[in-house]
């Protein structure tokens, strides 16, 4: 026996905002911003590797991870970012939702960052100078520069190998996500 649930087509109620409405959501909202050199990461990716460093006062809405630095380091952290290698990372650890990846923080706080401290000069030279020529298609990745310079800094002679490694996983695991 089951109880028949009836529709109902009844709207929930709007209620009008005043101005001093506005007023209190505009001063809760402000308080979310971030300054320059942000490195806007977002939280969820199907096809190409995104993330975005700021210019000017933002913004960003929840379905972003968000980090504040110099200019030089947010450059370097968003090239990592948009690495072969670092979107290896988050297939790995981001969760399948009907073909999105998602990140949640768990995911997040388990991801290896290259410690740019420990890094030489000439090596950061290299990262920064790197013309950074589009974001990775995870459908079809192919190594771009950026990677290549990455790849040199990680794994010195074994660049290539450990770079077309990583290329292969990488699409592996995005075509399997996406089954």
């Amino acid at each position: 026996a089951y109880t028949q649930i009836e529709e109902t087509t009844k709207k929930q109620a709007r209620h009008k905002k005043t101005a001093n409405d506005y007023m209190d959501i505009l001063k809760i909202e402000s308080k979310h911003s971030v300054p320059p050199n942000t490195v806007l990461l977002p939280r969820g990716i199907r096809s190409k590797a995104r993330v975005f460093v700021t210019d000017k006062t933002t913004f960003p809405s929840t379905n972003f991870f968000t980090f504040t630095t110099t200019h030089q380091k947010a450059i370097m952290l968003s090239y990592w970012m948009s690495s072969v290698f670092y979107q290896l990372e988050n297939e790995i650890e981001g969760k399948n939702n009907k073909g999105l990846r998602k990140l949640e923080q768990i995911n997040f706080n388990r991801l290896l960052v290259p410690n740019f401290n420990n890094m030489t000069e000439e090596q950061i030279s290299m990262i920064c100078n790197t013309p950074f020529n589009g974001f990775l298609d995870l459908r079809n990745p192919k190594p771009r520069p950026i990677d290549y310079a990455w790849a040199t800094v990680l794994f010195g002679s074994n660049a290539t190998l450990r770079l077309n490694e990583a290329v292969r996983a990488l699409a592996i695991l995005v075509a399997d996500r996406e089954a």
